[in-house]
């Protein structure tokens, strides 16, 4: 860890607000309005020209602008849940690439840090059964298994020309 402190944004929201409306109503200068609210004069001249209310204004956002919306990004989570649920394994690749589809259709970038963001993520490279998974896979998680793909075979009405595996 760093032992330096952050000098970013060490001014309260309220006092850059009276200063963006001291400097609108033109009461104060930038220059004064920085000196007697104690925040930058950079960030107050920068506020000040921006479009909105200065309560609205003063709420700036340090750090990466989401990409998704957080509907988006909890109905990814559901999806990813419900496939661990499922016991279907999915790789980071998998994840990106569903984030991916999802963001171009919105015109936007991948975000990177989804899984820092989600904590009950965990993203793993599905391989064979290791020993510590053979040891989970007991009566009760191969019952759980077996239903879930009973009720998933009876709500789809998949046949058994549906059906088939592939090769690695």
């Amino acid at each position: 860890m760093d032992t330096l402190s952050k000098k970013r944004k060490q001014w309260s929201a309220t006092d850059m607000t009276n200063a963006i409306e001291s400097v609108r109503n033109r009461s104060m200068g930038y220059l004064a309005a920085a000196k007697a609210f104690k925040v930058p004069r950079t960030t107050l001249f920068r506020l000040c020209n921006t479009e909105g209310p200065p309560a609205t204004v003063s709420k700036t956002q340090l750090g990466k602008k989401p990409v998704l919306s957080p509907e988006l990004e909890e109905e990814l989570v559901r999806y990813l849940l419900l496939m661990d649920k499922k016991f279907f394994g999915l790789t980071r690749r998998d994840v990106r690439s569903m984030a991916f589809h999802i963001t171009y259709h919105i015109h936007s970038p991948f975000c990177a840090n989804l899984q820092e963001k989600i904590a009950t993520l965990s993203l793993r490279n599905p391989t064979g059964t290791s020993l510590a998974r053979a040891v989970g896979f007991n009566r009760e998680n191969v019952d759980e298994f077996f239903n879930l793909l009973e009720e998933v075979m009876t709500k789809q009405n998949y046949g058994p020309h549906q059906i088939y595996t592939c090769g690695t």
